[in-house]
C-alpha cells in the first residue's frame, strides 16, 4: 500500500485517485484492446532486448578478467623464473643473468 502515499505525494490527492483507478480498474480494459496488448508486446520486447544486453555485458567483463588473469600469470611466470635464476648468484653473476634476461 505504498504505492497510495507515492501517488499522492507525485501527483496529488485527485492524480492518486485517478492513479488508484486506473491500476485497479484500467488494466483489463487497456490489455483487452488491440493497442494495449502491442504496448505490452513492445514493452516486453524491450524488457527482454534489455536483458539480453546485460547478460551479454556480463559475460563479456567476465572473459575480460580471465583474459587478464592468464596475463598476470604468464607475466607471474617470468617473474618467478628470473627469480629463480639470480637466487643465489653474487651481483656480478646477477648482472649477466639479467642481461640475458633483457634481451
Amino acid at each position: 500500500m505504498d504505492w497510495i502515499w507515492w501517488a499522492i505525494g507525485a501527483f496529488g490527492i485527485g492524480g492518486a485517485l485517478l492513479f488508484a483507478a486506473v491500476l485497479i480498474f484500467g488494466w483489463p480494459v487497456i490489455i483487452g484492446t488491440r493497442l494495449g496488448r502491442m504496448a505490452l508486446a513492445v514493452g516486453a520486447g524491450i524488457v527482454a532486448v534489455f536483458g539480453v544486453f546485460l547478460k551479454g555485458k556480463s559475460e563479456g567483463a567476465a572473459k575480460e578478467r580471465a583474459r587478464q588473469n592468464a596475463e598476470r600469470q604468464k607475466i607471474n611466470r617470468k617473474i618467478d623464473a628470473i627469480e629463480d635464476d639470480i637466487a643465489d648468484n653474487t651481483p656480478d653473476e646477477n648482472r649477466e643473468e639479467l642481461k640475458k634476461w633483457s634481451e
